[in-house]
């Protein structure tokens, strides 16, 4: 085989795909479907955040686009709010879609054996091993990032007007779902223009455009009518405006990337990546993915970068690690490469069994999902002790406990949502409780204080009574409790202690 990757464009007469790649990647997406019962996690904040979105729809929410709450709401609408499965089902679905036009991508650029190996270099990635599992803006944010991008090739090689009006809807989805879309748009617009293929691309690439922004337009709208506040927050968690310039948080972030994508992988990506400018159609895997992670570089060195964020960088990587290892036919670095990621996805799957089956004690330092366990028994333990739970109206200052009472307390099988309502005494907009449901607004007089710590609220209310304390133990290291007060009559923020 010729060294030369370009080689790979040319369509090969017996470029059939194999059978038992394509077989690897149904048994993973069926086991992550599967997993999702068995596994029986509580939501995690975040999720029981988003689900409290998707039972109040609207073109857009405090920090992030409405995608999101979209999906929950189709998928809880077919299957009810009382199962988490249902919240999260999208998720498995949309990264084995992702997956899906990765290979598809892969295939144009190259043949089906890159693609088919890309395809599963991405979708047995830890990354996408753990996020399969959670329901979370990054799910449509990848789908669609790798819609796009195989729809932006398909148009710009037959530049027919019906792939770019694809190409424009699927990115105008992509901005619904997350805006770290705009790096992928800017991306490929750089190298649209670096290829000079605009004098025979005609209206195309405009119409696109134009299409994109149609479909993004509701949550500008939206955001427009509260001051553009996800905006702010976006440019706000980046932190730029505090002590800049962080060595530790640069490699920090650096190492986490090796562990989400695979230290293997990782590696050859940056090795690989070298030779993109000497490929055919290197520019265009750079242009899907080293934007956005050189972005992530920068922000993770000035203040600080989440391992997620990077997300979307794994599916252009994916193409150049197997585009790279196929060309230097290196079977085995392949199998091993797989082979780990599918090892740790087993590890995953499987470790509430494996530390029962060994006998292991559950500590918050050698259990991946501590972050999500106890939360459902703790609400269940509230519903006991107060069995009208779902009729009484919650107040908290913690959008991850007005988050779990939304979710948790209410009566589901009988359509009877609580009513939660946020505390904000500071008044500075943190989040869509505070934005949207903050008690001042609030015609109602009598309320549940939930808190994790004791409280003060004379002043605030008229009357303010501790009902009790309620815990749940999840293992001894690990034990959640929250307080609860009847409080009536909000008497102003003003007013206080």
């Amino acid at each position: 085989m010729k060294s030369d990757m370009s080689t790979f464009a040319l369509k090969q007469p017996n470029d059939q795909p194999n059978k038992w790649l394509i077989a690897l990647l149904v048994a993973l997406f069926i086991c992550r479907l599967w997993t999702l019962g068995p596994l029986h996690l509580a939501l995690f904040y975040d999720e029981a955040y988003y689900h409290f979105w998707a039972t109040h729809l609207d073109f857009g929410y405090y920090s992030k686009p409405p995608l999101v709450a979209w999906l929950i709401a189709l998928s809880t609408g077919i299957f009810g709010h009382s199962h988490e499965w249902a919240v999260r089902l999208t998720s498995p679905l949309l990264y084995a879609g992702a997956a899906f036009f990765v290979y598809r991508l892969g295939k144009t650029l190259y043949n089906s054996q890159v693609g088919l190996w890309a395809a599963l270099i991405f979708y047995s990635s830890p990354l996408v091993t753990f996020n399969s599992i959670f329901i979370t803006t990054d799910a449509p944010l990848l789908f669609f990032w790798a819609l796009t991008s195989w729809l932006f090739v398909c148009a710009l090689r037959t530049q027919k007007l019906s792939w770019w009006t694809l190409c424009g809807l699927s990115a105008g989805l992509g901005l619904l779902s997350k805006y770290t879309m705009a790096v992928l748009i800017l991306g490929l617009a750089v190298y649209f223009i670096l290829q000079k293929a605009y004098p025979r691309a005609g209206k195309g690439p405009w119409i696109a455009l134009l299409l994109a922004l149609a479909v993004f337009s509701p949550n500008l709208w939206w955001n427009a009518q509260y001051g553009f506040i996800s905006f702010v927050h976006t440019a706000q968690i980046s932190k730029l405006e505090e002590q800049l310039f962080h060595f530790n948080k640069f490699f920090e972030f650096l190492g986490s990337q090796f562990l989400v994508f695979g230290p293997i992988a990782m590696a050859l990506l940056f090795a690989y990546s070298l030779r993109l400018k000497r490929e055919k159609d290197g520019l265009l895997l750079f242009a899907i993915s080293w934007p956005l992670l050189l972005v992530m570089f920068v922000q993770a060195f000035l203040s600080h970068a989440n391992a997620n964020w990077a997300a979307p960088v794994y599916l252009g990587a994916s193409l150049i690690v197997a585009a790279g290892l196929v060309r230097h036919q290196a079977n085995k670095l392949i199998g091993t490469l797989v082979g780990i990621n599918i090892a740790l996805a087993v590890l995953l799957f499987s470790y509430p069994s494996i530390q029962r089956a060994l006998s292991i004690q559950p500590s918050s330092h050698n259990t991946p999902y501590r972050r999500v366990l106890g939360w459902r028994e703790l609400m269940t333990n509230i519903k006991e002790k107060y069995p009208q739970a779902s009729q009484m109206n919650w107040i908290s200052g913690s959008r991850m406990l007005l988050s779990y009472a939304n979710y948790y307390l209410s009566d589901w099988p009988h359509h009877q949502a609580v009513k939660v309502f946020s505390f904000n005494p500071s008044r500075q907009i943190d989040d869509q409780f505070e934005l949207r449901y903050d008690v001042a607004n609030s015609h109602q007089t009598n309320f549940v204080f939930i808190t994790q710590i004791p409280r003060q609220l004379q002043g605030c209310f008229k009357t303010s009574k501790l009902l009790g304390k309620v815990g749940q133990t999840t293992y001894p290291l690990l034990k959640r409790t929250v307080y609860l007060y009847q409080v009536t009559g909000f008497q102003g923020y003003e007013h206080c202690h």
